[in-house]
């Protein structure tokens, strides 16, 4: 018998939501204050900010749109190789 269960809600972070909205993490931070967005979902380590994607899209459905292909890119990873030789 298979088991059923559901996919855990595509997240958010602050730094996918500023570039989206395009604009600094400074004035996010004041969106927020001031509830021009609306407040985060969750707190993750560091207690960094989380949205679901769903209440963004509920709030704004194009900034949900661009943030499709934002959420879908992958981190560059760092090239240590290249400074192996750099004096420090």
């Amino acid at each position: 018998m298979a088991k059923i269960t559901a996919a855990p809600p595509a997240v958010v972070t602050a730094a996918q939501l500023s570039v989206a909205l395009g604009c600094s993490s400074a004035t996010l931070n004041k969106y927020v204050l001031t509830r021009q967005i609306p407040a985060p979902d969750h707190r993750g380590n560091g207690n960094c900010r989380l949205w679901n994607l769903t209440t963004i899209r509920q709030w704004r459905p194009a900034v949900a749109a661009a943030l499709v292909p934002i959420m879908a890119t992958k981190p560059i990873p760092l090239n240590t190789a290249a400074y192996a030789g750099t004096p420090t």
